[in-house]
């Protein structure tokens, strides 16, 4: 799958996920039906102590399920929206910098995504890659194995027409650019847990250490197996005999 495909998926997904936002009640309902009692528990309220410049009005009590509603129910969709809405945005980022591979040449969205491409990845593709896009435009519908209408072939297709006739070195930009947007990840992945060295080392008690110190520490926290097989017996005798008290 490349980036657009993800585009479009992530796309359909949020709005799948912001229906079930005004479903609680069937929701409940649902939980009703595999249960014949539903509780929803609610603590003893605790009322804030009122000072001078508070309002008159009365302090919103809520009910067991209005509580539930609005700190789990709400908070779950929320969270799971925002982190598919973040993602989504990242893909569109990149996906929009592609935009020709779908676009009218005569577009000017198409010249504008051709112009960010080049200056994004100035390392790799130079300001030919317009004329070049053009010029295998219309190659690619004489090449393919089926016969086109106005719309091209999908990325991984024109990449393979190009392979199959060896025209790399013909449009070398426009083979890199395929390269670099077939090769994009569309999925991400993290730890789950993480944990980190430097809270290991940098507590409340080490709060003065010197940045120095605290790096070469964090150096050694991390390459523990190399350190763990080192012998320190040496370091320790000359440490002791350095820091060793003379009597006179």
């Amino acid at each position: 799958m490349d980036s657009g495909g993800a585009v479009t998926l992530l796309k359909s997904l949020s709005e799948l996920l912001a229906a079930p936002r005004n479903s609680f009640e069937d929701y409940h309902e649902s939980a009703m039906s595999l249960r014949s009692t539903v509780n929803f528990q609610l603590k003893q309220q605790h009322h804030p102590k009122r000072v001078a410049d508070d309002s008159e009005e009365p302090a919103v009590v809520l009910t067991g399920e209005e509580k539930f509603k609005v700190e789990s129910f709400y908070a779950i969709v929320d969270s799971l929206g925002s982190h598919l809405n973040r993602r989504f945005h990242a893909y569109s980022e990149i996906n929009n910098r592609f935009c020709f591979l779908t676009g009218d040449l005569d577009s000017t969205a198409v010249k504008e995504s051709l112009r960010s491409l080049t200056e994004f990845y100035s390392g790799d593709l130079n300001e030919e890659i317009f004329d070049e896009w053009v010029q295998w435009c219309s190659l690619v519908k004489q090449l393919a194995s089926k016969p086109l209408s106005q719309a091209l072939p999908t990325p991984l297709q024109m990449l393979t027409i190009m392979n199959t006739q060896n025209l790399q070195t013909v449009f070398p930009n426009v083979f890199v650019a395929l390269h670099i947007y077939l090769t994009l990840p569309v999925s991400n992945c993290g730890g789950e847990r993480s944990s980190s060295h430097l809270k290991r080392i940098k507590s409340a008690l080490h709060a003065t250490m010197i940045q120095e110190r605290l790096n070469s520490l964090t150096l050694l926290s991390i390459e523990l197996w190399i350190v763990n097989s080192v012998g320190f017996s040496n370091l320790i005798e000359m440490f002791a005999a350095a820091k060793a008290r003379r009597k006179i």
